[in-house]
């Protein structure tokens, strides 16, 4: 990642977490690329609704709809 601290700054603003959670959070996540996983849309799903909720998406997304696990061959 070219700037770990931005990204941690712009997760803690989306996310109302503290700097220093977002910035626990930020490191801990994958460096490579890999397919993305039901796992992946599950959690990703929580988040969507969870910002739809909270009035950040005007919205709210169906994650899976916009999600390309195809793109990946196995």
């Amino acid at each position: 990642m070219a700037n770990p601290d931005a990204y941690a700054q712009v997760y803690a603003k989306l996310s109302r977490l503290p700097l220093n959670t977002s910035k626990s959070i930020t490191q801990r996540g994958a460096r490579e690329l890999r397919p993305v996983s039901d796992d992946d849309i599950r959690a990703l799903q929580t988040v969507a609704d969870r910002s739809y909720q909270d009035e950040i998406l005007p919205t709210r997304i169906e994650v899976r709809s916009i999600a390309k696990q195809s793109i990946w061959t196995k």
